[in-house]
Protein backbone atom coordinates (compact mmCIF):
# COMPACT_ATOMS: atom_id res chain seq x y z
CA UNK A 1 0.00 0.00 0.00
CA UNK A 2 2.89 2.55 1.04
CA UNK A 3 4.59 1.76 -2.44
CA UNK A 4 1.14 2.66 -3.80
CA UNK A 5 1.29 5.79 -2.35
CA UNK A 6 4.78 6.38 -3.31
CA UNK A 7 4.88 5.68 -6.76
CA UNK A 8 1.31 7.59 -7.12
CA UNK A 9 2.95 10.80 -5.63
CA UNK A 10 5.92 10.28 -7.82
CA UNK A 11 3.59 10.22 -10.95
CA UNK A 12 1.63 13.64 -9.54
CA UNK A 13 4.73 15.01 -9.06
CA UNK A 14 6.03 14.27 -12.40
CA UNK A 15 2.98 15.25 -14.27
CA UNK A 16 3.07 18.07 -12.96
CA UNK A 17 7.01 19.02 -13.41
CA UNK A 18 5.64 18.23 -17.16
CA UNK A 19 2.90 20.90 -17.09
CA UNK A 20 4.68 23.26 -15.56
CA UNK A 21 7.72 22.65 -18.21
CA UNK A 22 5.47 23.06 -21.17
CA UNK A 23 3.53 26.35 -19.92
CA UNK A 24 7.29 28.07 -18.82
CA UNK A 25 9.64 26.73 -20.57
CA UNK A 26 8.41 27.76 -24.44
CA UNK A 27 7.91 31.24 -23.01
CA UNK A 28 11.80 31.43 -21.27
CA UNK A 29 13.28 29.84 -24.46
CA UNK A 30 11.28 32.64 -26.44
CA UNK A 31 11.85 35.60 -24.33
CA UNK A 32 16.27 34.23 -24.90
CA UNK A 33 15.56 34.26 -28.56
CA UNK A 34 14.00 38.07 -28.52
CA UNK A 35 17.00 39.25 -26.61
CA UNK A 36 19.44 37.61 -28.71
CA UNK A 37 17.77 38.89 -31.91
CA UNK A 38 17.33 42.10 -30.69
CA UNK A 39 21.31 42.57 -29.66
CA UNK A 40 22.11 40.76 -32.90
CA UNK A 41 20.23 43.60 -34.81
CA UNK A 42 20.16 46.52 -33.34
CA UNK A 43 17.54 48.98 -34.49
CA UNK A 44 15.02 46.32 -35.04
CA UNK A 45 11.73 47.69 -33.67
CA UNK A 46 9.79 44.54 -33.24
CA UNK A 47 10.62 41.35 -32.69
CA UNK A 48 8.90 38.04 -31.63
CA UNK A 49 9.72 34.74 -31.43
CA UNK A 50 7.17 31.66 -30.99
CA UNK A 51 8.45 28.46 -30.50
CA UNK A 52 6.86 24.87 -30.07
CA UNK A 53 8.14 21.87 -28.50
CA UNK A 54 6.22 18.28 -26.92
CA UNK A 55 7.25 17.80 -24.51
CA UNK A 56 8.39 21.14 -23.46
CA UNK A 57 11.39 19.26 -21.14
CA UNK A 58 13.41 18.81 -24.69
CA UNK A 59 14.18 22.52 -24.76
CA UNK A 60 16.30 21.73 -21.92
CA UNK A 61 18.24 19.70 -24.53
CA UNK A 62 17.76 22.55 -27.40
CA UNK A 63 15.21 20.42 -29.21
CA UNK A 64 12.91 22.72 -30.73
CA UNK A 65 9.55 21.23 -32.77
CA UNK A 66 8.36 24.34 -34.51
CA UNK A 67 9.52 28.26 -34.47
CA UNK A 68 8.30 31.52 -35.93
CA UNK A 69 10.38 34.65 -35.98
CA UNK A 70 8.62 37.88 -36.86
CA UNK A 71 11.21 40.81 -36.67
CA UNK A 72 9.91 44.39 -38.08
CA UNK A 73 11.80 47.41 -39.66
CA UNK A 74 15.30 45.33 -39.54
CA UNK A 75 18.42 47.16 -40.59
CA UNK A 76 21.08 45.44 -42.60
CA UNK A 77 23.74 47.34 -43.16
CA UNK A 78 22.33 50.43 -45.47
CA UNK A 79 19.02 48.53 -46.12
CA UNK A 80 16.05 48.29 -43.72
CA UNK A 81 14.15 45.16 -44.36
CA UNK A 82 10.13 46.29 -43.62
CA UNK A 83 9.78 42.41 -42.01
CA UNK A 84 11.71 39.18 -41.79
CA UNK A 85 9.74 36.55 -41.08
CA UNK A 86 11.53 32.85 -40.55
CA UNK A 87 9.62 29.57 -40.21
CA UNK A 88 11.16 26.43 -39.40
CA UNK A 89 10.86 22.65 -37.93
CA UNK A 90 12.89 20.16 -36.34
CA UNK A 91 15.67 22.55 -35.12
CA UNK A 92 18.39 22.29 -32.44
CA UNK A 93 19.88 25.42 -30.87
CA UNK A 94 22.70 25.72 -28.58
CA UNK A 95 21.61 26.27 -25.20
CA UNK A 96 24.18 27.29 -23.55
CA UNK A 97 25.44 29.73 -25.96
CA UNK A 98 21.73 31.13 -25.53
CA UNK A 99 21.50 31.18 -21.80
CA UNK A 100 24.90 32.82 -21.40
CA UNK A 101 23.58 35.62 -24.12
CA UNK A 102 25.92 34.48 -26.60
CA UNK A 103 23.30 34.62 -29.72
CA UNK A 104 20.82 32.23 -31.14
CA UNK A 105 23.38 29.53 -33.14
CA UNK A 106 21.24 26.57 -35.14
CA UNK A 107 23.32 23.90 -35.04
CA UNK A 108 20.77 21.46 -37.24
CA UNK A 109 17.03 22.49 -39.22
CA UNK A 110 14.97 20.16 -40.95
CA UNK A 111 13.46 23.19 -42.48
CA UNK A 112 14.39 26.64 -42.05
CA UNK A 113 12.85 29.63 -44.29
CA UNK A 114 12.61 33.10 -44.66
CA UNK A 115 10.87 35.69 -46.56
CA UNK A 116 11.95 39.17 -46.23
CA UNK A 117 9.81 42.07 -47.06
CA UNK A 118 11.34 45.44 -48.35
CA UNK A 119 9.28 48.06 -49.20
CA UNK A 120 9.34 50.76 -52.13
CA UNK A 121 10.57 53.69 -49.71
CA UNK A 122 13.08 51.65 -48.20
CA UNK A 123 14.41 50.45 -51.73
CA UNK A 124 14.46 53.96 -52.50
CA UNK A 125 16.58 55.02 -49.65
CA UNK A 126 19.24 52.10 -50.30
CA UNK A 127 19.25 53.25 -53.96
CA UNK A 128 20.03 56.84 -52.89
CA UNK A 129 23.31 55.93 -50.70
CA UNK A 130 24.50 53.31 -53.08
CA UNK A 131 23.99 55.77 -56.44
CA UNK A 132 26.03 58.88 -57.04
CA UNK A 133 23.29 61.38 -57.47
CA UNK A 134 20.32 58.64 -57.74
CA UNK A 135 17.78 61.63 -55.18
CA UNK A 136 16.91 62.61 -59.00
CA UNK A 137 15.23 59.14 -59.04
CA UNK A 138 12.60 57.41 -57.40
CA UNK A 139 12.23 53.79 -57.67
CA UNK A 140 8.51 51.69 -58.10
CA UNK A 141 7.92 48.47 -57.95
CA UNK A 142 5.06 46.94 -60.18
CA UNK A 143 3.72 44.11 -61.99
CA UNK A 144 7.14 42.28 -61.24
CA UNK A 145 9.27 44.84 -62.33
CA UNK A 146 10.99 47.70 -60.87
CA UNK A 147 11.10 51.08 -62.74
CA UNK A 148 13.39 54.36 -62.26
CA UNK A 149 11.83 57.42 -63.13
CA UNK A 150 13.46 60.77 -62.77
CA UNK A 151 15.16 63.59 -64.41
CA UNK A 152 18.68 64.36 -65.99
CA UNK A 153 20.04 67.81 -67.07
CA UNK A 154 21.74 67.31 -70.47
CA UNK A 155 22.85 70.53 -72.31
CA UNK A 156 21.17 72.67 -69.66
CA UNK A 157 18.01 71.21 -70.59
CA UNK A 158 15.48 68.90 -67.91
CA UNK A 159 14.40 65.34 -69.53
CA UNK A 160 12.70 62.76 -68.07
CA UNK A 161 14.44 59.57 -68.20
CA UNK A 162 12.73 55.93 -67.98
CA UNK A 163 14.94 53.11 -66.36
CA UNK A 164 12.71 50.13 -66.61
CA UNK A 165 14.87 46.71 -64.70
CA UNK A 166 14.08 43.44 -62.44
CA UNK A 167 15.33 41.98 -59.40
CA UNK A 168 17.47 38.46 -60.09
CA UNK A 169 19.31 36.81 -57.30
CA UNK A 170 22.87 37.28 -58.04
CA UNK A 171 24.54 34.67 -54.81
CA UNK A 172 23.55 33.08 -52.07
CA UNK A 173 22.98 36.67 -50.00
CA UNK A 174 23.08 38.86 -52.07
CA UNK A 175 20.12 40.67 -55.13
CA UNK A 176 21.08 42.63 -58.22
CA UNK A 177 18.91 45.20 -60.30
CA UNK A 178 19.63 44.87 -63.71
CA UNK A 179 18.23 47.64 -65.86
CA UNK A 180 16.45 46.59 -69.41
CA UNK A 181 15.50 49.29 -70.97
CA UNK A 182 16.10 52.93 -70.61
CA UNK A 183 14.34 55.77 -72.22
CA UNK A 184 14.78 59.62 -71.63
CA UNK A 185 11.28 61.56 -73.34
CA UNK A 186 9.77 58.95 -74.52
CA UNK A 187 12.40 57.94 -76.84
CA UNK A 188 14.27 54.73 -76.25
CA UNK A 189 18.52 55.10 -76.33
CA UNK A 190 20.85 53.36 -78.39
CA UNK A 191 22.44 49.93 -76.88
CA UNK A 192 25.56 51.73 -76.07
CA UNK A 193 24.16 53.95 -73.87
CA UNK A 194 21.86 51.12 -72.32
CA UNK A 195 25.08 49.12 -72.02
CA UNK A 196 26.36 52.08 -70.00
CA UNK A 197 23.67 52.77 -68.18
CA UNK A 198 23.17 48.97 -67.28
CA UNK A 199 26.62 49.05 -66.01
CA UNK A 200 26.27 52.42 -63.73
CA UNK A 201 22.89 51.10 -62.39
CA UNK A 202 23.77 47.34 -61.26
CA UNK A 203 23.21 48.23 -57.94
CA UNK A 204 23.34 45.06 -55.17
CA UNK A 205 21.39 44.21 -52.42
CA UNK A 206 23.62 42.62 -50.06
CA UNK A 207 21.72 40.50 -47.77
CA UNK A 208 24.04 37.98 -46.04
CA UNK A 209 24.24 39.89 -42.45
CA UNK A 210 21.14 37.90 -40.92
CA UNK A 211 21.85 35.81 -38.10
CA UNK A 212 21.16 32.60 -39.75
CA UNK A 213 22.89 30.33 -42.76
CA UNK A 214 20.57 31.47 -45.27
CA UNK A 215 20.80 31.32 -49.06
CA UNK A 216 18.41 33.51 -51.22
CA UNK A 217 16.47 30.88 -53.70
CA UNK A 218 14.03 33.41 -55.37
CA UNK A 219 12.09 36.94 -55.20
CA UNK A 220 8.58 38.08 -56.52
CA UNK A 221 7.76 41.96 -57.06
CA UNK A 222 4.31 43.26 -55.83
CA UNK A 223 2.80 46.66 -55.69
CA UNK A 224 4.65 48.49 -53.48
CA UNK A 225 7.16 46.01 -52.34
CA UNK A 226 10.35 43.15 -53.01
CA UNK A 227 9.65 39.63 -51.65
CA UNK A 228 12.84 37.49 -51.07
CA UNK A 229 12.47 33.81 -50.65
CA UNK A 230 15.44 32.62 -48.85
CA UNK A 231 15.98 29.18 -47.30
CA UNK A 232 19.03 27.40 -44.84
CA UNK A 233 20.80 24.53 -47.42
CA UNK A 234 19.70 21.28 -45.99
CA UNK A 235 23.90 19.84 -45.66
CA UNK A 236 24.32 23.01 -43.54
CA UNK A 237 24.49 22.33 -39.76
Amino acid sequence: MIRLRRAAVLLAVAAALLVVSQLVLPRTVETRIEKELQSALPGARFVRASVEASPGLKLLAGRIDEVDLDLRRVPLGDLVVDALLVDGRGLIVDVPRLVQGRGVEIKEAEELRATLVIAEADLNEYFWSQVHEARFFRVSLDKGRALLTGEVNLLGRSLEVYVSGVFRVEGPASVAFIPEEVSLQNARLPEALLDLITQEWAVVLDIGKTPFDLALDELHIEDGQLLIYASRPPEVS
